[in-house]
């Protein structure tokens, strides 16, 4: 984005309706049409006095490249610029997927899981053969077993307290 003319990501998805001058509802000919007759209208080599219509008509490219496409129109349909913006930088295959992971309740079970591995962690304080005794086996099934020559270089301690 350039830094002269930052937009703020829309979630509602109108903006590019808007600068077409059609609804939401309208047909892939609706567009076409509505799109061949603002490009001529503000074309730069028609209006080469008027710095604004330059402007007008990267904008009107732009809403016509994302309206004419059916995956593009349906991602911002659905979740506005700030989804093309999500397509963009993870690909269209994974705008859904962005969303289903960035809602109220995936953040709630991820910070329930986070939560029940900080206090597995915490197990043992600062014992140091329960550290040992919890390194040589995982408390959860994501924690990965050490490798051989790890264990082999940590010593067991001999006096326990």
């Amino acid at each position: 984005m350039s830094e002269e003319r930052q937009r703020s990501l829309s979630t509602s998805g109108e903006a590019l309706y808007l600068v077409l001058g059609l609804d939401k509802t309208c047909s892939p000919d609706d567009i076409k049409k509505s799109y061949r007759k603002l490009a001529l209208k503000y074309h730069p080599d028609k209006n080469p006095e008027n710095p604004d219509a330059t402007d007008k008509f990267k904008e009107l490219n732009n809403a016509h490249s994302v309206l004419s496409d059916t995956s593009k129109r349906n991602i911002y349909d659905s979740y506005g610029s700030l989804g093309l913006y999500v397509a963009q930088q993870f690909g269209e295959e994974n705008v859904n997927a962005y969303f289903m992971l960035s809602s109220w309740w995936a953040k709630a079970v991820t910070s329930a899981a986070a939560s029940a591995a900080a206090s597995t962690v915490v197990v043992g304080g600062a014992n140091p053969s329960a550290r040992w005794a919890r390194n040589q086996t995982p408390t959860c099934p994501l924690r990965t077993w050490r490798s051989r020559s790890e264990q082999t270089r940590r010593q067991m301690p001999t006096t326990f307290p």
